[in-house]
């Protein structure tokens, strides 16, 4: 069976919209709390979810070219 994120534009665009809300000056200091807390459930969920994933043949060069391509990003900030 083949699992494919069709969705994976929509789980982006609703994680940059918690991400909004923790620095929407509209709301409280309370609820941009509130959203980030789901923000570290989702992490450490997704964390649990990747250490009881198998490992696969090339994975480690993918993961490294992809941090790779993370770094380069975050240095032309």
């Amino acid at each position: 069976m083949t699992i494919k994120f069709s969705n994976i534009v929509n789980v982006e665009t609703e994680l940059r919209k918690a991400m909004s809300g923790t620095r929407d000056h509209d709301n409280t200091g309370y609820l941009q709390f509130e959203i980030k807390k789901d923000l570290y459930r989702i992490k450490w969920l997704m964390e649990d979810y990747f250490s009881n994933a198998p490992k696969f043949v090339g994975e480690d060069e993918w993961v490294d070219k992809m941090m790779q391509k993370r770094v380069i990003e975050i240095l032309k900030k």
